[in-house]
């Protein structure tokens, strides 16, 4: 079953890439290329640099409230008995 899902999914991707190679007049393989080659990389690249951006942020936020944390204590309040 999950083969054949799988195997679904591959020709469903094939036929919408050999449609959008059909839509842009040019090859299957020179879409697969740039796609895969190019775009992707491109993709996971700026991905990971967000990432790395956030990161450092997020560290530089914990750092400054780090330094403004402060503990107050609050006693609860007493209970008045009739």
């Amino acid at each position: 079953m999950y083969s054949a899902i799988v195997n679904a999914s591959f020709a469903w991707c094939v036929q919408f890439l050999y449609d959008i190679a059909n839509w842009m007049d040019i090859t299957y393989e020179s879409l697969n290329i740039w796609v895969f080659v190019v775009v992707h990389p491109l993709i996971t690249m700026g991905l990971v640099l967000w990432v790395i951006k956030l990161r450092a942020r997020l560290k530089r936020v914990q750092k400054i409230k780090k330094k403004d944390l402060v503990v107050v204590r609050v006693d609860p309040p007493a209970i008045q008995m009739p």
